[in-house]
């Protein structure tokens, strides 16, 4: 059947090398499948599905139909879907469940090769690019497993990954180095190629092989391929919003001295104090402040109950340290999305103290499968929420297009965690984070009420770096203004 142009390219772009293209492509169809094309775009996706040879490339076209189902509240035809994937795998069958179609499974048997024959030799290519193609954290994976489980994972990694090849008729290609345009490291970028794709499909059918009687149970293998998955659905349906007017922000300064940090924790003050009066709370956020061709502001705010029981205080360089330890809170279950009933660790787990303070984050990362590279923007800040110890037992997790938020029982919205950019690039500057920006905000009687129930001091911890480079073709150098706003040393 013949398709229009423009919709043969959007599908053309979910196998390009850049990950926001396919984001973006994948944007369009979700827009398309709600509008009069909804019926030609659905059979052109479902044809461009029965063709892929990648179950990797699979299982990433199901999270197009898996968000039209969440924003528009309809039951997607999972059958339709099913039957179209030829390379069925773990991650393609979980989320088919995800999506509705609940007795979704292939046999383990039938997702993976069976084990190499003794002849089999693992091709240099493979130990060359294993790191390479696919972030290091899958071979990190793959010799924990072998570790744990006394199996030789890599090598089946490897058959598969071979057989993959032999399939698909995939070339052993060199590093894509034309893509990046650069061999500086100055920039980087998110990008799968044709080989990441099979090395990918390969990692999931060795889960299989280890799930099918090598000691790996089932749930632990979902779990790990759920990792493989390229974006968090429910966060896909947010849109960006505009940089709240309280964010500080500074022009480039060309004088001598620069003054833009000073003007940014002026800033910074005056938010404080203004949001004393307001009905919500900023409890966390992080983007960008400001800057030029050689100076970059990038701030980070947290939010702190704080409780002094004696004269020392703590360095602020430490408790930065600490808040950036990864702590999180999820929905306990194994899913690429996020709702449900937020949970996490214990008041114990997340408290500490640092000489005589005892503090508590009032925010802490929401924990999702992997790191989905289609939102390689968002995640270099993470997604944060608020932490379930000062929120009702019944709070959920829930999402619309203005942002991901935890509501009580009665439907009353305890908080906001909202996103915004002043543009992305495929391509951006490693040593500076992106030109975006997150924040949480959280109801003030929840915050108040928390801190008076534990006799604490809500407070915030700024951390602001600020990158400089004497020209445009040298390295940024960072460093880092930390103070407190709000604490107190008075013994509470």
């Amino acid at each position: 059947m013949d398709y229009p142009v423009g919709l043969l390219l959007l599908l053309e772009r979910l196998s390009w090398p850049g990950c926001l293209a396919r984001e973006r492509a994948g944007n369009e169809l979700v827009r398309l499948l709600k509008s009069e094309h909804a019926k030609e775009t659905e059979r052109a996706l479902i044809e461009w599905m029965t063709n892929q040879k990648l179950e990797s490339m699979a299982a990433n076209a199901l999270a197009i139909p898996f968000r039209l189902g969440l924003e528009t509240g309809t039951v997607i035809d999972c059958a339709k879907y099913a039957t179209a994937i030829s390379v069925p795998s773990l991650l393609s069958d979980a989320v088919l469940r995800e999506m509705g179609d609940a007795g979704r499974s292939h046999p383990l048997s039938a997702l993976h090769s069976k084990n190499p024959p003794s002849s089999f030799v693992t091709p240099q290519y493979f130990n060359r690019y294993r790191r390479s193609y696919v972030p290091a954290a899958y071979d990190m994976e793959a010799e924990s497993l072998e570790k744990c489980l006394h199996i030789p994972f890599r090598r089946q990694w490897a058959y598969e990954w071979n057989a993959i090849c032999v399939r698909a008729g995939i070339d052993e290609a060199e590093w894509p180095d034309y893509f990046l345009s650069s061999r500086s490291d100055k920039e980087s970028v998110v990008f799968d190629t044709q080989q990441s794709e099979a090395f990918r499909s390969a990692f999931l059918r060795a889960l299989a092989w280890a799930a099918d009687g090598k000691g790996l149970s089932e749930d632990a293998a979902v779990g790990k391929a759920l990792s493989s998955f390229p974006i968090n659905v429910t966060l896909w349906c947010i849109r960006p919003t505009t940089r709240p007017t309280w964010w500080p922000v500074a022009g480039s300064d060309n004088s001598a001295v620069d003054l833009a940090p000073a003007s940014i924790l002026q800033q910074i003050q005056e938010s404080w104090q203004q949001q004393s009066v307001s009905e919500k709370v900023v409890v966390w956020g992080s983007g960008r402040a400001g800057g030029g061709e050689n100076s970059q502001y990038d701030l980070e705010i947290f939010g702190l109950f704080q409780r002094s029981v004696g004269p020392k205080e703590p360095e602020v360089s430490e408790v930065v340290s600490w808040l950036h330890a990864p702590k999180g809170a999820g929905t306990g279950r194994l899913s690429v999305t996020s709702r449900g009933e937020l949970s996490g660790l214990s008041l114990d787990d997340y408290a500490v103290q640092f000489g005589d303070w005892n503090l508590l984050p009032t925010a802490v990362r929401l924990a999702t499968p992997g790191m989905p590279r289609w939102q390689a923007h968002w995640m270099r800040r993470l997604v944060w929420v608020p932490i379930p110890a000062m929120l009702p037992e019944d709070a959920a997790l829930g999402v619309d297009e203005s942002g991901l938020y935890v509501v009580a029982r009665d439907g009353a919205r305890l908080s906001q965690w909202m996103t915004w950019h002043n543009g992305l690039r495929e391509r951006e500057l490693t040593s500076v984070p992106p030109d975006t920006g997150q924040c949480l905000l959280v109801d003030r009687n929840v915050v108040e009420s928390f801190a008076s129930m534990s006799r604490a001091r809500f407070c915030w911890v700024i951390n602001l770096r600020v990158f400089t480079r004497p020209n445009h073709w040298s390295e940024f150098e960072d460093t880092n203004i930390a103070h407190f706003i709000g604490a107190t040393s008075i013994v509470m």
